[in-house]
């Protein structure tokens, strides 16, 4: 008989490059390398109201990557958001 292996109480997969998922990255990554995409995304007081501001006002839905703002993790997000505007990213 095979042995089968069991897998228990195994962690979410959380790493990309650091971040929670790919889209996280991505989204991270266009607004930490772009100074005015930066600065706008600092306007923001959350991050859904940036994915809001940039789907329907901007009419962009995703990087130009293809990563969709909104499946980027909205916590992670945030944190990067207020580390920004409290100057400790």
């Amino acid at each position: 008989m095979p042995a089968i292996a069991i897998q228990k109480n195994l962690p979410l997969e959380r790493d990309y490059n650091g971040w929670f998922n790919w889209s996280t990255w991505n989204a991270a990554l266009w607004i930490n390398n772009d100074q005015g995409m930066q600065e706008m995304f600092q306007d923001f007081d959350t991050y859904k109201d940036f994915v809001y501001f940039m789907v329907n006002e901007m009419n962009c839905k995703a990087t130009p990557d293809g990563a969709l703002w909104s499946d980027a993790d909205e916590s992670e997000m945030q944190e990067m958001l207020d580390e920004l505007k409290d100057g400790d990213y």
